[in-house]
């Protein structure tokens, strides 16, 4: 959510294309800093406070680029925007809320037991809701006729992938380097850094 939405901020605050471009340049470097400092900071938080210090320490930057906003940033409200899709956004929230939940509990109450089954089951049904109520909207919150076009089917599920193996490798290289390799949290955070470093450079 926050790549697309600093990216139209970007766009609507920088109308001349040079100035786009340095701005999209400078983008990419903080993103790139804070790929780099994300993990250190959070091993460093971890290894002299309690694992819930790397949301609050978020709350000042967050309350800072807020204000920061505010002040700054151009306005740029469609005027013809539709109203809200409240039957599809209050589905979506249910369907990733049971989904997330039962993919969290399905390792300590079984993956065939009943609760995770039937957790899947209510999942799927409010997938289909989901699809029919967008499918039967005048301004969807999502737009499923979408992935009729190959095109952005396909781009789509490219993406998800990437994002899904990211997100594993992150999670799995961790757990090696602390789990067995006994790494504190703050000697992880570098180890993680060279060994994604490496799988990049070998591609």
């Amino acid at each position: 959510m926050i790549f697309p939405t600093t990216l139209s901020i970007i766009t609507n605050a920088f109308p001349d294309r040079r100035q786009r471009a340095a701005a999209l340049g400078g983008w990419g470097a903080v993103v790139g800093v804070g790929v780099a400092s994300g993990p250190v900071s959070g091993g460093l938080l971890l290894e002299h406070f309690y694992w819930g210090s790397v949301f609050w320490a978020l709350v000042p930057v967050a309350l800072v680029a807020a204000v920061l906003g505010f002040l700054l940033v151009p306005e740029s409200r469609d005027p013809s925007v539709p109203a809200l899709d409240i039957r599809g956004l209050t589905t979506s929230v249910a369907l990733l809320g049971v989904l997330v939940y039962t993919i969290i509990e399905a390792p300590e109450r079984g993956w065939r037991s009943t609760a995770t089954l039937l957790g899947f089951a209510i999942a799927v049904g409010l997938a289909v809701v989901f699809v029919a109520l967008e499918r039967a909207a005048e301004h969807p919150m999502l737009d499923v006729r979408l992935f009729t076009d190959r095109r952005f089917s396909a781009a789509s599920a490219s993406v998800t992938v990437t994002f899904f193996a990211l997100s594993g490798f992150i999670f799995l290289i961790t757990q090696y380097f602390q789990v067995i390799r006994e790494y504190s949290p703050l000697s992880t955070a570098p180890a993680s850094c060279r060994s994604h470093c490496r799988s990049r450079s070998a591609r």
